[in-house]
């Protein structure tokens, strides 16, 4: 699966520490293109959290966004 998150909202350093954090349930891949950071993951550990991973990660990025304000 892909994520798109704008630069214009998200710091990539969230970004960064979400992926370090959610990094023992899934695999991940981040570059950054034209004011996005594109965040692929693959390889969800446990099939059970698949059909939550997606939501369940991006609300994690905007609560640490939200944390930095």
């Amino acid at each position: 699966m892909d994520i798109k998150f704008s630069v214009a909202f998200y710091p990539p350093s969230t970004i960064k520490k979400a992926i370090r954090d959610y990094s023992g349930l899934a695999d991940f891949a981040c570059r950054k293109k034209n004011g996005f950071t594109l965040v692929e993951i693959k390889n969800i550990r446990d099939k059970e959290l698949e059909p939550l991973f997606r939501r369940e990660f991006c609300n994690y990025v905007l609560s640490l966004t939200a944390a930095l304000k």
